[in-house]
C-alpha cells in the first residue's frame, strides 16, 4: 500500500450525512479516490486508519460518481519511463541516474522537502522560473515550474500540451553537452504541477549583452569582437550536437533570449535553454510555423507545407551572427535581409519579411562593412534553399571561427602535463561506485574548473558531433605525438564508455579525466552522501544502500563511506 497523500477539500453545503471537513486520500495512482467526513474519535467505531475511515464514512453514491470521472480528472503527474517513449534516443548513465532518482524522490516527495525557494527569476509561456537553494547548503539551482492550469482547460486535459511537456522532459534527460543547460531532476506535485530542476546560470542572456553593447561607444564595441566570436562558436557547437543526435533534434526557437551565460565572469560560457518548442525530426504532428518571427527561416513564410528540419536552426544562427556584427558596427540589431530602417531589432513587420523572402533578397552586406570577414559564413547559412544551406558542423570549420580558438592549446597543455593520460588510465581501476561518485562530482563542478577538460574534448571532437568515437581518441593522441599504443587507447576507450554505446559522451569524458584525487575531497563525500540519502533525512539506512547498489554491494559501500569519513576527520 503506497503512502497516502492527504488533500483538504472545500465541501460547501454537501450531503447532510457528512459532518465536519472532508478530506481526500489518494492511496496510489490507480486506486480510487475516497471521501470521508472527519469522525468523532470518541464515538463508537472511531479509528486512526485513514483507509478504514474512508471505507466507514464514505458515500457509495459519491464514490461511484468519482469513479466515472476519474479518467477525466486524473492529473498527468506520473511521467513514467514507458510514457516518455525515448524511441531511438539512448539513455546515457547520467539520464538513467536521474530516472532512478525520480522513482523514489520526485514522484512521491514535494520539492520543498529538498529545496528552499529564494526568488522568482522570470515568467514563461507555461510557467515561471525561480531560484531555489538546496537545504543546508549554499548550492543554488534554477527551477522551472509548469502549472497544471497552464496545460489544462478547466477539468479537461490538454493532450497536446501534456505531450509538449513530456517532449521537453525527454530532451532535457538525454542532452549532454557543455553548452546546453544541465538538467538535474524533476518533481511532480498533485496541485502545483511539474518542477524542472536545472543548473543555475548567474550570467545575463545574450540578448541583454547585445543591448548593452549597442549603448557603448564605437571603440568599446569593437573590443567585444573576440568575445562574440567565442560565444558564436559555443552556440554553433551546441547546435551541431543537437543536429548530430539520432534522430536529430531541432531547437526551433533559437534566439539570443534563449542563450544564457553560465556566470558573470569575462570567460563565462553560454548555455542553450528553453526546449519547449524543440522537436525530434521524426515528429509528424509538430506545428509548422513556430518560433520567433525575426529568426524564422524563409521557408516558414513562403511554403505552407514546409518540413522544419535542422536547416531552420542554421538560418537562425545566421541571424544571430548578423545581430552580433551589426551591434559592433552600428550599435543596432539588424535583420540581414532588410534595410536598416525596416529591420531594426524586433520592430520588423511580417509583410516586409515576407516580401524579402518571396523575392529572395540577398543578405545586406552594407550593414557590416568593417566585419566582412564573417561573410563566408553568412553566405553559407543565409541561403534561401534549405537543402543548399550548410550544416552547423561546417560552420565550426570556417577560418574566422578557428581564430583564437583555445581548444588546441588547451589539449596540448593537458597532454604535456601527462595528467590527462594518467587520469584515463586510473579511471578503469575504479569500482563502479567510485566511477559514479566521480561522475557526480564532475557534473556539479564549477564551470571554471572544467575549462581545460572542456576545450580538450572539443579539440578531440573533429566531427563536431558532441561525442568522441575511438578513432577520434586515437587521432587526438597521435596529433600531439603522445607515445601510446593503439591497443591501449582502445582499452581506455572501453573503460570510459560506461554506457557501452561505442562513443564517449561529455559527462563520461569529465568523469574519466577529472582525476581520482577528487574522491578524497569534501565535495566527493557530500555528493556521495546526498546520492545515497535521496530522501534528505540526514541519515543513510541499509535500505538506502540496497536500493542504490544492491544487497551484495551494501556492505562494500558502507566500508567505503567509513573510509571517506576517516580521511575527512584526519584532515
Amino acid at each position: 500500500m503506497g503512502t497516502c497523500l492527504a488533500r483538504s477539500v472545500d465541501w460547501r453545503e454537501g450531503c447532510s450525512c457528512f459532518k465536519g471537513p472532508l478530506r481526500l486520500y489518494v492511496d496510489s495512482q490507480d486506486s480510487p479516490w475516497h471521501f470521508f467526513s472527519t469522525p468523532d474519535l470518541n464515538s463508537p467505531g472511531g479509528t486512526n486508519s485513514p483507509m478504514k475511515r474512508a471505507r466507514t464514512w464514505s458515500s457509495s453514491q459519491q464514490k461511484e460518481r468519482y469513479r466515472k470521472f476519474q479518467h477525466l480528472l486524473s492529473s498527468p503527474k506520473r511521467l513514467k519511463a514507458d510514457e516518455l517513449d525515448f524511441g531511438e534516443l539512448n539513455l546515457h548513465e547520467r539520464a538513467n541516474s536521474i530516472m532512478h532518482h525520480w522513482k523514489f524522490r520526485g514522484a512521491y516527495r514535494p520539492i520543498t522537502a529538498f529545496y528552499e525557494f529564494e526568488r522568482k527569476l522570470g515568467e514563461g509561456a507555461f510557467g515561471s522560473v525561480s531560484k531555489w537553494r538546496l537545504h543546508a547548503s549554499t548550492q543554488a539551482v534554477a527551477v522551472k515550474q509548469i502549472k497544471w492550469r497552464k496545460i489544462w482547460h478547466g477539468f479537461f486535459r490538454n493532450r497536446a500540451a501534456e505531450q509538449a511537456i513530456r517532449k521537453e522532459l525527454k530532451l532535457l534527460l538525454v542532452l549532454d553537452n557543455p553548452f546546453i543547460i544541465k538538467f538535474r531532476e524533476w518533481f511532480e506535485d498533485l496541485c502545483k504541477g511539474i518542477f524542472f530542476v536545472m543548473e543555475l546560470c548567474s550570467g545575463p542572456s545574450l540578448q541583454s549583452i547585445l543591448e548593452d553593447v549597442c549603448k557603448q561607444s564605437d571603440e568599446l564595441r569593437r573590443e567585444k569582437l573576440p568575445k562574440f566570436r567565442r560565444h558564436f562558436r559555443e552556440i554553433s557547437y551546441a547546435i551541431s550536437y543537437l543536429h548530430g543526435m539520432e534522430p536529430p533534434v531541432v531547437h526551433r526557437d533559437l534566439k539570443p533570449e534563449n542563450i544564457l551565460l553560465a556566470d558573470c565572469t569575462e570567460h563565462g560560457t553560454v548555455r542553450l535553454i528553453d526546449f519547449g518548442l524543440a522537436s525530434l525530426k521524426t515528429d509528424e504532428d509538430a506545428p509548422l510555423a513556430v518560433g520567433t518571427m525575426v529568426f524564422m527561416a524563409p521557408e516558414t513564410f513562403t511554403n505552407v507545407n514546409v518540413e522544419l528540419d535542422q536547416q531552420t536552426d542554421v538560418w537562425a544562427l545566421g541571424v544571430i551572427l548578423m545581430w552580433m556584427m551589426t551591434a559592433l558596427q552600428s550599435g543596432s540589431l539588424q535583420h540581414p535581409c532588410l534595410d536598416q530602417d525596416e529591420g531594426r531589432e524586433f520592430d520588423v513587420k511580417w509583410i516586409a519579411l515576407y516580401n524579402a523572402f518571396r523575392d529572395q533578397v540577398p543578405w545586406n552586406r552594407s550593414l557590416i562593412p568593417d566585419y566582412l570577414a564573417v561573410a563566408p559564413i553568412l553566405d553559407k547559412v543565409l541561403v534561401y534553399q534549405p537543402e543548399e544551406r550548410c550544416h552547423a558542423c561546417s560552420i565550426l570549420e570556417d577560418p574566422w571561427l578557428c581564430v583564437s580558438d583555445p581548444a588546441i592549446s588547451a589539449s596540448a597543455e593537458l597532454l604535456e602535463r601527462g595528467s590527462l593520460l594518467y587520469n584515463l588510465r586510473t579511471f578503469g581501476d575504479l569500482t563502479d561506485l567510485e566511477k559514479k561518485i566521480v561522475s557526480l562530482v564532475a557534473d556539479h563542478a564549477p564551470d571554471s574548473k572544467l575549462a581545460l577538460l572542456r576545450r580538450t574534448f572539443r579539440a578531440f571532437d573533429t566531427s563536431r558531433q558532441g561525442v568522441l568515437n575511438v578513432s577520434e581518441l586515437i587521432e587526438g593522441f597521435r596529433r600531439h605525438d603522445v607515445q601510446i599504443s593503439e591497443e591501449l587507447i582502445r582499452d581506455l576507450f572501453n573503460a570510459v564508455d560506461i554506457d557501452h554505446n561505442k562513443v564517449i559522451s561529455y559527462q563520461e569524458w569529465l568523469a574519466a579525466t577529472i582525476g581520482p584525487g577528487i574522491l578524497d575531497s569534501e565535495a566527493a563525500l557530500e555528493a556521495c552522501f546526498r546520492r545515497l540519502d535521496p530522501e534528505a533525512n540526514g541519515c543513510i539506512t541499509r535500505e538506502d544502500l540496497i536500493r542504490a547498489v544492491g544487497e551484495e554491494g551494501a556492505d562494500e559501500v558502507f566500508a567505503y563511506l567509513v573510509g571517506l569519513m576517516k580521511i575527512r576527520f584526519l584532515r
